[in-house]
Order: structure tokens, then C-alpha cells, then sequence
């Protein structure tokens, strides 16, 4: 086949598996209808896989200073870049994290030269970006989030609930309890390469090791006080499960269960308990109450994450929390309906189960088949690092030689916490089956991308329309 007539292929990142491979893949079977092929690529191994994959265009997960310097070395190649943000939703109404300091960041950092287009979750941060005219109007795209389309219609059939009758406990404190970064100085890195002030990141991170402790002191009291009643307590999947399976141990209604997609948590829950969690969106979606110990709070939080906070019934005491919970129907009182309306809509758009159609099909509509290779050997060979150094050129070249699957499964044996963004073809499988028994028509073939010198097997996973009849 020639250049001329092959077919197109669209990159698109996945940066937490369990949050954000079930989304990817909705969107990469739509693409299939528009005769696509996607790659499904682990952030990881992003560096080397790339620039050998040939892509006509990559959905990024996020645009941060972290990959800005991948970003440039990508459109380089003449890879169309866009981006569907993995965390766009919830937004802080102040500081680095808002709707208008996100804009000028991509304006100002050389982002804006770089992208295609840009997909938005809600109608919030799309203001944000025509106001500062970070792209032009007709490369700003509101789709919402692909993986939002399993809340709604059919699609929920693909994440049955667990259990029913429990209460969700959602914890959301990855930097007091941080899964896959090691060491307190690289939380504090992480969030000055954000911006944040060393104040800033002082206050932030004292506030989220005191409510964490208050969570966990809330959680034994509740078990205390409803022995017959499952609590199932769900961490942020960046944090360590360990800490709080060692703490409960001892309580025989308590579960720590962070697998599988939130989803399959809320379908069937009676509740759900968090403070400053996203996951409260996901609750108005799946109709399950939100319920927030508001008196555990904090100005300084409420700010930092505003969304959450409006989203849920606020509760004043640990009395009342206690009483909505024993009642036989704790969302009786709370407008579940009118909060999406009114709060989460213009974060969050449509919940309609639709975002990954319309993400698909702006892409179809956005990236041809330029007939020109995307490829670059040398550049895989660097990691896609503008100065690579000499450690990461030995990890590319074995990246390379062994194929990246392989070194991806041998650095996880050494690294237990990379295995949580391991990926396989046989996880994609099965969802693919599903997806066309609900929709009513075929998926795409699934298979590991191989190297195009080697043959070896990449980490990246491909997606490949099936011949029309």
C-alpha cells in the first residue's frame, strides 16, 4: 500500500487505565465507523512509540509543561496534536488550576503553536479559551468527555455494580497518600512545575493530610454506627490502597476496593460520602446522592477545588450525616437533576452519552491522510527527549531493541507501581465486544502495534477497522 492510499491513523494517550481506558476506547471504536485506525498508547512509553506509529494525528492527555517539551518533537514530525484533557472538568475558581489561568498558560507557553484543536469537557474552560483567544474559534471543540458516555442509555451495561445497598466512601488525596510518586519532594516539584507558590503548596498539602485523617476517622465511626451496612471506601486511583487496607483491617463492613472504573462502585450504592471529589459529578450522573461532610472543610479547599463542593448536598455534623444515611432512601431530598442542570453542566456538558461520537467525528472531519510518513527512528531512539541523557538513551535503545511491551512488563517488576498503567490488548478485547452487542454494529480488530524493524511487540495497542462488506 502506498502512502497515498493508506489509511488514516489517529494516536490518543492513556494515562491511568482504570480511569481512562474504557473512555479511550468508546472513542477509538467510533473512530472505526469513520474508517480510522487508533492507537491506544500508554503515557509511558509515549517517547518511543510515537515516532514510530506513523500517526496523522495524537489526542494528548493533557497540555502541561511536563510534555510540552514531547509535544514540539511530535509536531515536529507533522503529527497533527490535539488535546482531550484527562482531568478537565473539575476546576479551581482561583490560582493555576482555574478556566482562565489554564488559557493564558497555553497561550503564553507555546502550546497554542502547536495544536490542531483543543476538546473541552464543558463550556466553562471553552469561554476561558475564546476570551483569551489561545486558538481560533473553529479549533475550540465542546464534546464532553468520552469517558462520561458509560454513565447514560445503554452504555451502562457495560459496568454492572458490584455490590448494592452500600455506602461509597471516595477518597481524593494523591499527595498525602501518593501511589506512584516517591518521596514529599516530588509532590512539591510536581505542583511547582503547576505554578503554585511554595506557600501555596505548604497549606495544600497540611489541609489534605488533615481531612485525610478526618475521612479515615469519619469512615471507623460510620462502621461503628452501621455495623449491618457494607461501606465500601474507593481511593483516587494515584493513591496507595495499603494505607487504608492496614487502618481497616479490623472492621469487618469495610472494603478497600479501588478496581475497576468508578462506575461499577456507584451503580448500586445508596450514597455517596466525599469531600473536594470529582467523583460527585459521577454520582449526579449515575443519580446516586452526593453527600459531603461539609463541616470538615476548609475555605482554602473550597476554593482550591469550588466544583465538587456545589455539586453535593452539603451535611453541617456527623449527626445529620448519620441520620440521612440510616434513612431507607438517602437521595429522597436532594435534586439531582437540577445540581447537573445548574452546576455541573457548564463543566461537564451534555449527559447524554454522545462525547465520544462527537469527538470522533470532528476528528474525521479535522485530519486527512496528508500521504507522508510520520515516522522518525532517530527520534524514538532519543525518547522524543530534545537532550536526551545518557540514561535515557540506554532506556530507548532498549526500548528499541527488546520492544517496549518487554520493557514495559521488566521495569514493572521492579517498579510494582507501574503495573496500575499496564495495558493489553486482551483488556481492550472484551469491551470491544460489548461495545458492539450494545451499539449494533462490528468493532475494529485489536492487536499490539509491533516495531517496524523489528517486529517486536510495542506497548501501544491498535485498533483497525474491519473491511466494509
Amino acid at each position: 500500500m502506498s502512502y497515498a492510499d493508506k489509511r488514516r491513523r489517529i494516536g490518543l494517550i492513556v494515562d491511568h487505565p482504570t480511569r481512562d481506558l474504557p473512555g479511550m476506547v468508546l472513542l477509538g471504536f467510533h473512530l472505526a465507523q469513520h474508517d480510522i485506525e487508533t492507537v491506544l498508547i500508554p503515557m509511558y512509553q509515549q517517547g518511543i512509540d510515537v515516532p514510530i506509529l506513523d500517526l496523522d494525528a495524537l489526542v494528548m492527555n493533557f497540555a502541561r509543561p511536563v510534555n510540552l517539551p514531547l509535544a514540539r518533537q511530535y509536531h515536529a514530525l507533522g503529527t497533527r496534536l490535539f488535546v482531550l484533557d484527562t482531568e478537565g472538568g473539575v476546576l479551581s475558581s482561583e490560582g493555576r488550576a482555574s478556566p482562565e489561568a489554564i488559557a493564558d498558560y497555553t497561550a503564553t507557553s507555546g502550546f497554542s503553536d502547536l495544536l490542531s484543536g483543543y476538546f473541552f469537557w464543558g463550556e466553562r474552560l471553552r469561554d476561558a479559551f475564546d476570551r483569551a483567544a489561545v486558538l481560533p474559534t473553529d479549533r475550540l471543540f465542546l464534546t464532553g468527555c468520552p469517558r462520561f458516555d458509560f454513565y447514560t442509555g445503554v452504555l451502562r451495561e457495560c459496568s454492572p455494580p458490584k455490590r448494592r445497598g452500600h455506602i461509597l466512601i471516595n477518597t481524593n488525596f494523591p499527595m498525602a497518600n501518593p501511589r506512584f510518586v516517591d518521596g514529599r519532594g516530588d509532590d512539591r516539584a510536581a505542583l511547582r512545575e503547576l505554578g503554585f507558590s511554595t506557600n501555596y503548596i505548604d497549606e495544600l498539602l497540611s489541609e489534605n493530610r488533615r481531612i485525610m485523617k478526618a475521612i479515615i476517622t469519619l469512615v471507623d465511626d460510620l462502621a461503628r454506627d452501621l455495623p449491618e451496612t457494607q461501606i465500601v471506601l474507593r481511593p483516587h486511583p494515584f493513591e496507595r490502597l495499603e494505607t487504608y487496607r492496614s487502618h481497616f483491617s479490623g472492621h469487618g463492613n469495610i472494603v478497600v476496593d479501588g478496581d475497576g472504573p468508578v462506575l461499577e462502585a456507584l451503580n448500586g450504592a445508596r450514597a455517596l460520602v466525599h469531600l473536594n471529589c470529582g467523583t460527585a459529578i459521577e454520582a449526579l450522573m449515575s443519580h446516586v446522592a452526593p453527600l459531603a461532610p461539609d463541616w470538615i472543610n476548609s475555605d482554602f479547599m473550597r476554593r482550591h477545588v469550588e466544583l465538587p463542593t456545589r455539586a453535593s448536598h452539603l451535611v453541617g455534623s456527623y449527626a445529620e450525616m448519620l441520620d440521612i444515611l440510616r434513612s431507607d432512601a438517602p437521595a429522597r431530598d436532594v435534586d439531582l437533576d437540577g445540581l447537573y442542570r445548574r452546576v455541573a453542566h457548564p463543566y461537564f456538558h451534555h449527559n447524554d452519552g454522545r462525547a465520544a461520537e462527537r469527538v470522533a467525528a470532528i476528528l474525521a472531519q479535522k485530519v486527512d491522510g496528508s500521504g507522508e510518513s510520520h515516522r522518525s527512528l532517530r527520534m524514538a531512539l532519543n525518547g522524543s527527549h530534545p537532550r536526551p541523557s545518557l540514561w535515557q538513551k540506554v532506556q530507548a535503545l532498549a526500548g528499541n531493541l527488546a520492544g517496549t511491551a518487554i520493557v514495559r512488563d521488566v521495569r514493572a517488576r521492579s517498579r510494582p507501581s507501574r503495573r496500575a498503567k499496564i495495558f493489553r490488548a486482551q483488556n481492550v478485547q472484551p469491551l470491544i465486544e460489548r461495545l458492539s452487542a450494545l451499539l449494533g454494529h462490528s468493532g475494529p480488530r485489536v492487536a499490539s502495534a509491533s516495531h517496524p524493524i523489528t517486529g517486536l511487540p510495542l506497548a501501544s495497542i491498535v485498533m483497525t477497522p474491519r473491511a466494509k462488506c
